[in-house]
């Protein structure tokens, strides 16, 4: 039935002809999250401008926030201690102030040059002022003036007298509640109000004009609450209001036209927009208006026909969308760049420069022709349809005259479509994953599939092409075939090996002018000649210029000049030349100056020859690489190779996990950004100030003389990719080389700068990583301190000179008196260190807690009195401190442990107060650890010392102690060289501790990394890693019984289990299996859990003889077992298949351990179509080696059964 609808529905398409398919109108708005929560605490976003240095600044009802990229700083309190909250409209003057009008509170002015925060409110008696504390609108004209609409009329700052003056509300027709401002450049102001329409001052003679009152003037009702007003660049007015949606209208002077009401339209609905609240306007460019509302997003205007090209609205499926649709603010800053202002979602971030590369991601709340995210594959027929297959939801066909129609069948429904293509007017190809190769009727949608049974060589389908010859190219996870042109599939061969299938994973195919085909695998390059059936690897040795950036092959082209492009991991190469099986290779990464370094994989080539992938855009005329990231709306997940493909109006698509990438080449608008730098912070020995002036001006900035440190805070004004710029700075005069920061530490400091003149030069990249010349730069003179000047300097040389001259006089006497007593002192402490470092550099020549406990207490009992010594280490995780070591008398004492929290024992109280502890007799002891018990080492001692080893971060990791019975036993002297080699001991613990962690660390990950997580037993790594010598032993053996033996089981009807039971019963039989199986197979048997609800035994133990008697009760033991995952307890079985390799006693050589392994695959397979819970044995008869048997046994089982050369044992 499902085939029938699909096959009436394309009957009703237009089959003559092609049409073509805008699919790159298709894409989506790419909006950036700008902030959080935590940076715009309520989300409420009522105004967003951009201030002369390049600041955005942002109105919440939380306060005022001003934003450079990284950061938002928020502006609490004016410089009077007035509260900022409630900023409902924003205004930066051509002076560099910005202007902020409050919901109650006035209007707050931040001054750059002062930073400091004017306040002014209301009028009163005998003081001008604001027509009302509520500012709802503020705009300026050229002259400076500053106009506001406030809740009493329109206010206005005149920048010659410097105050805030009424207009008379006696002789304004606009009303007292303005809501919106606008000064055009000839000389009026545009006054939008909530009950008097909308009016126009005359500037020049302060005369008011009536531009529109009513919406319908026979309607005495319909008065126009204007809520925002607009003027784009062709000098047309717009207005946006709260009940009749927008109007424009064009003014010139004092003549105007007639106002044009227009209707919105939703794309996605047949019916108009009804809700009529436009908010705010901006213009991307010189053919567009957009406009929000409050509850439609923005829309699109195009200027020309005044019709809607697009609307933007949110979609809670895709992340780039809108925040929201209710929309307070639309703001384009000097980058081109608009930010949008939500009423309770934040702000939000649009690049309309951006007019080359768009997205398209399937969506459950509006619908598109997407109804997959996952895409492996993207193709367009002769016919003009676009065909995307995806990775596990089949086919989605796209006509322009019907949209989305989703191809689903039985088997392709749930296909992984890796690669499409069109052979033929009624030949479509589907190469999949698992299902094999689909040959598809895209008009009677009649399907026929091809598989190994067809002569395809893997069913696994990852790549095709079409070839020259009318052939088709079939690239698998096992080789490659071709289709024929009769219908046959040809197989190829190696070229060095005879006979021997080719069965590498193939990721791309490109066919050069000379019919050479070329394959990309993981394991190198590949090459098949025209009519040959042979495969040959282009080895190293026939590169004679250059080399294969990497072996792993993702992507192959050939460009207009027949020149191969191959993409690998680590880069992107060209083939110059393929002469008599000798190439020349040419890496495209240095040409563009990346090195080592993916440069994509999936590659199309445009109009003007450049090669695009999902990562660069590559420009062969001038070798030029563009980055392609996030910031140019580059957002579909992972990039699957081979998703991608070139539609017939050169739109470019690429496929990955979360959509579709539309590329439109033609119309490139990638600009490179050059953005301006400014300080967001600048500080004099902790205290801010404001350097705009000094930067504007060039004038030096002069540090005080009591000035102890400078330092700024800087930022680069991209705020299309703020993450992808670098920072340098330096300051001439004291240093001359860059000092290169990341996005995290933009910050300069200096401290204690000498008198003298320096040049601080600050310097960002663009966001493609080229240095910016144009930057910061900063004249600075450091004023000298008072005892710092010249003068002062020379004549306190001169006295100090005098001085020391005297005193050297007086001094030489006593130093020659002294010289001798010195020598000896000198010699006697240089013997002491030269012993020191000898015991110190012994210390760390071993790695052996036990040797440097041991060495270091030999040495000291030879320096000083050690009746008792110990070390112990500290236990951080336990709070303990494990005595090692301990020594008294003479005596080794047992280890013991002492708890850190225990304070009356000195080792603790040493420990936690990371503080020596030495003391000359007993009494003293007891007064500096209270509450002493009896020592559990250095019983009667009277001097005692301890001193905690730390690490190089002052942490501790152990503890020393030396005692004496004797009071008084330790001069200074010796406390000293306690210390000190205490400090060598403390490193080469140090190390000793990092060994024993480190070898226990890597002794666990070699225990997990070989285990399967689930069950306990082996996994593949652990027979990866041991197998190798295990055949090895085998073959020393040399011995016709010398095998091993190779249980291959599968768990019966497990698929069930967890379609009934669900996957956790299902992880209960296999861990249940695995125990079973672990119990019942010697100490020498490896039990692996193969894959799945597989499990491989190799058997090392029993005779061949022996194998399938093991493995029957194995599998009766496995038949007896219940697991309790429903009621009554689910019983289980197993089928096995049995091998002993080598396979050949006789001749061990003649199968590998692979191929071993692939015939118990082949007797598991047996044994599940033979009624499942039973053993196969597959053995061979004749012992006498037989030229292929193991493609004979593959390919013709039946056959070789007949002929007696294998056998199979049942039970």
């Amino acid at each position: 039935m499902l085939r029938f609808a699909l096959v009436t529905v394309f009957l009703l398409l237009p089959v003559a002809g092609t049409w073509a398919l805008n699919l790159f109108e298709q894409g989506q708005g790419y909006f950036v999250s700008v902030g959080n929560e935590d940076a715009l605490p309520d989300s409420v976003i009522s105004d967003v401008i951009q201030d002369q240095q390049g600041f955005i600044w942002v109105a919440t009802p939380t306060g005022l926030f001003r934003y450079d990229g990284y950061e938002f700083k928020r502006y609490a309190k004016a410089s009077d201690g007035t509260p900022i909250r409630v900023i409902r409209s924003l205004w930066a003057g051509i002076d560099g102030r910005v202007w902020a009008g409050s919901r109650n509170d006035g209007l707050f002015v931040y001054d750059p040059n002062t930073l400091k925060i004017e306040h002014y409110t209301k009028a009163t008696p005998g003081k001008s002022g604001l027509g009302d504390n509520y500012v709802r609108t503020i705009t300026g004209d050229k002259h400076g003036r500053i106009w506001f609409g406030t809740a009493n009329g329109v206010s206005f700052y005149n920048p010659q007298t410097q105050d805030i003056k009424q207009l008379d509300i006696r002789t304004q027709i606009s009303g007292k509640i303005i809501q919106a401002l606008l000064y055009d450049e000839s000389g009026f102001l545009w006054v939008g109000s909530r009950k008097q329409g909308l009016n126009r001052l005359n500037l020049q003679n302060m005369q008011w004009q009536r531009v529109v009152y009513r919406f319908d003037t026979q309607d005495p009702a319909s008065i126009i609450d204007v809520r925002s007003l607009y003027q784009t660049a062709d000098k047309r007015v717009w207005l946006g209001t709260a009940n009749y949606g927008v109007g424009v209208l064009t003014a010139n002077g004092a003549s105007q036209q007639a106002l044009q009401w227009l209707q919105l339209t939703q794309l996605d609905s047949p019916q108009p927009f009804i809700h009529n609240w436009v908010s705010d306007f901006t213009q991307p460019d010189s053919q567009r208006l957009w406009l929000s509302t409050t509850t439609g997003g923005i829309f699109e205007i195009d200027l020309t026909s005044l019709q809607t090209n697009r609307q933007f609205q949110h979609d809670p499926s895709i992340n780039t969308s809108l925040n929201a649709n209710n929309i307070d603010t639309l703001y384009r800053d000097r980058q081109g760049l608009i930010w949008i202002g939500t009423w309770g979602s934040g702000l939000n971030l649009y690049n309309p420069i951006n007019l080359t590369i768009r997205g398209i991601k399937p969506s459950v709340f509006k619908p598109n022709f997407l109804h997959y995210a996952n895409i492996g594959s993207v193709t367009q027929l002769s016919s003009g349809e676009i065909w995307v297959g995806t990775r596990g939801h089949g086919v989605t066909r796209y006509a322009q005259q019907s949209g989305r129609i989703q191809l689903a069948s039985g088997k392709l429904h749930k296909a992984h479509v890796m690669s499409m293509v069109q052979t033929d007017k009624h030949q479509v190809w589907l190469a999949t994953i698992h299902q094999g190769l689909l040959q598809l009727d895209p008009y009677t949608l009649q399907e026929t599939w091809f598989t190994e049974a067809h002569g395809l060589v893997d069913h696994h389908v990852r790549v095709l092409l079409a070839g020259v010859d009318q052939g088709l190219w079939i690239g698998t996870y096992a080789g490659l075939s071709k289709r024929l042109a009769d219908g046959r599939f040809q197989q190829f061969y190696y070229a060095e090996q005879a006979n021997l299938t080719f069965d590498k994973t193939i990721n791309a195919l490109a066919q050069t002018f000379d019919g050479t085909l070329w394959l990309g695998t993981f394991d190198g390059l590949f090459y098949v000649l025209p009519n040959d059936n042979k495969v040959y690897r282009l080895h190293a040795q026939q590169i004679i210029k250059g080399h294969l950036s990497s072996s792993t092959i993702g992507g192959l082209t050939v460009d207009r000049q027949g020149k191969l492009w191959i993409a690998t991991s680590q880069g992107l190469d060209r083939l110059l030349s393929f002469e008599q099986q000798q190439a020349e290779l040419q890496s495209v990464n240095r040409l563009v100056g990346i090195h080592e370094q993916s440069l994509g994989a999936n590659m199309l080539l445009d109009k003007q020859n450049r090669i695009w992938t999902e990562e660069y855009v590559i420009d062969p005329r001038v070798w030029q690489a563009r980055h392609l990231t996030r910031a140019d709306g580059i957002d579909i997940g992972n990039k699957w190779w081979g998703a991608h493909s070139k539609l017939s109006d050169g739109t470019l698509v690429y496929g990955g996990s979360k959509g579709l990438l539309l590329i439109d080449p033609d119309n490139i608008g990638l600009q490179t950004l050059q953005p301006t730098l400014s300080f967001s912070r600048f500080q004099l020995s902790g205290q801010p100030i404001s350097v705009s002036q000094h930067i504007s001006q060039q004038l030096p900035l002069e540090l005080p003389a009591d000035n102890k440190s400078m330092t700024a805070t800087f930022a680069a004004f991209d705020y299309s990719a703020p993450s992808q710029l670098q920072y340098r700075y330096r300051l001439l005069g004291f240093e001359q080389n860059w000092q290169t920061v990341n996005i995290y530490n933009r910050q300069l400091s200096y401290t204690n700068l000498p008198p003298g003149q320096y040049q601080l030069q600050i310097q960002s990249t663009d966001r493609d990583g080229h240095w910016l010349e144009s930057g910061l730069s900063l004249s600075i003179k450091q004023v000298p301190k008072w005892h710092e000047s010249r003068v002062l300097q020379v004549m306190a040389v001169l006295l100090v000179l005098l001085v020391l001259y005297l005193w050297y006089l007086n001094r030489l006497r006593h130093f020659r008196r002294v010289r001798r007593r010195l020598d000896r002192l000198v010699a006697l402490k240089t013997a002491e260190l030269e012993t020191i470092s000898i015991i110190g550099r012994e210390l760390n020549q071993t790695l052996d807690v036990e040797a440097i406990s041991n060495g270091l207490y030999n040495n000291m009992r030879q320096l000083m009195d050690c009746h008792a010594f110990a070390i112990g280490i500290v236990q951080a995780d336990t709070q303990q401190i494990y005595m090692a070591f301990a020594i008294e008398d003479g005596q080794r004492l047992s280890p013991f442990y002492e708890s850190m929290h225990d304070a009356s024992r000195p080792a603790a109280h040493c420990v936690v107060s990371r503080q020596p502890l030495v003391v000359d007799h007993y009494h003293s002891l007891l007064e500096a650890v209270p509450g002493q018990v009896q020592p559990k080492v250095g019983h009667s001692m009277e001097s005692i010392i301890y001193i905690p080893l730390l690490d190089a971060g002052n942490l501790p990791i152990a503890v020393l102690t030396v005692q004496s019975p004797r009071k008084q036993a330790y001069n200074e002297e010796q406390v000293n060289m306690c210390k000190l080699l205490a400090s060598y001991t403390a490193i080469a613990l140090k190390n000793a501790l990092q060994k024993q962690e480190l070898s226990a660390a890597l002794a666990e990950i070699q225990e997990i990394s070989v285990h399967d997580q689930l069950t306990g037993t082996y996994n593949r790594r652990f027979v990866s890693q041991h197998l190798p010598t295990e055949l090895a032993n085998l073959a020393k053996a040399q011995s016709h019984h010398a095998s091993l033996g190779i249980l291959l089981i599968d768990i019966d009807h497990f698929k069930q289990i967890n379609d009934s039971y669900g996957h956790e019963a299902g992880d209960k039989v296999l861990i249940a299996l695995s125990q079973l199986l672990k119990s019942h197979c010697q100490a020498e048997d490896w039990v692996i859990r193969w894959g799945g609800e597989e499990f491989l035994i190799i058997s090392r133990g029993k005779s061949r003889s022996q194998l399938l008697q093991f493995a029957s009760e194995l599998r009766h033991k496995i038949s007896e077992m219940t697991v309790d995952i429903a009621c009554p307890a689910h019983s289980v079985t197993a089928s096995f298949g049995v091998v002993a390799y080598p396979f050949l006693a006789k001749h061990p050589n003649a199968l590998n351990w692979q191929q071993t392994l692939n015939l118990a695959d082949i007797a598991l397979y047996k044994a599940k179509h033979s009624g499942r819970n039973v053993c196969y044995y597959l053995q061979a008869v004749d012992e006498q080696p037989f030229e292929h048997i193991y493609e004979y046994i593959r390919h013709d089982l039946s056959a070789c059964l007949d002929k007696k050369l294998v056998r199979f044992e049942c039970a």
